[in-house]
């Protein structure tokens, strides 16, 4: 595999991101928290317009898992990364079990609105 040059990218943050090579810290509080944060209040904020009236909740179901998914493989890629420097991997650790309960949660909520 060959390491990918982020400087070309256009916005080298995203991908990034979306390739699991992102820093932990940005990727957990940018992302599973702010991003987390402001994708739902959107989509909140779209389920008050009569058109997205049946259709805000999986939009908003789909980004939710898609971002604790991204943020589960940079911590992945995080633990991989310490494992070799042989350093403690707790963050980690920690980071994935919060994508456990992100995805959790959103899992109970799927079922509280759509049953």
């Amino acid at each position: 595999m060959t390491n990918k040059d982020y400087k070309n990218e256009p916005h080298p943050v995203w991908s990034r991101f979306v390739d699991g090579e992102l820093d932990l810290k940005t990727a957990f509080w940018g992302y599973l928290v702010g991003g987390t944060f402001v994708w739902s209040f959107a989509n909140g904020i779209l389920s008050q317009i009569s058109f997205f009236k049946n259709g805000w909740f999986v939009s908003m179901a789909i980004g939710v898992f898609f971002i604790t998914n991204r943020v589960w493989v940079c911590a992945g890629h995080y633990i991989r990364e310490k494992v070799k420097k042989n350093e403690p991997t707790h963050w980690g650790l920690l980071t994935q079990c919060l994508c456990i309960l992100n995805g959790l949660s959103m899992i109970l909520i799927s079922y509280a609105v759509f049953c």
